[in-house]
């Protein structure tokens, strides 16, 4: 998004890429896949979370206590 905003890209003071023209297209790609994978991060999180949930209450396997390093 930085890059087809026309914005340079730094770290920690060291130039990676220059700044240039903006560029519409990929400033719109880069807006598009920054937005879909937060959502997916945020699906995947939750997901993994109900799992676990599913294995200590309805399986009753205990696996939140052992991951809590409890037996």
């Amino acid at each position: 998004m930085s890059i087809g905003s026309g914005r340079g890209i730094d770290i920690f003071g060291w130039q990676l890429i220059a700044a240039g023209e903006e560029t519409l297209w990929l400033k719109e790609l880069g807006s598009t896949v920054h937005h879909f994978a937060v959502e997916i991060i945020i699906v995947a999180f939750v997901l993994h979370v109900a799992g676990a949930l599913k294995h200590q209450f309805i399986d009753k396997d205990s696996t939140i206590s052992r991951m809590l390093g409890r037996s």
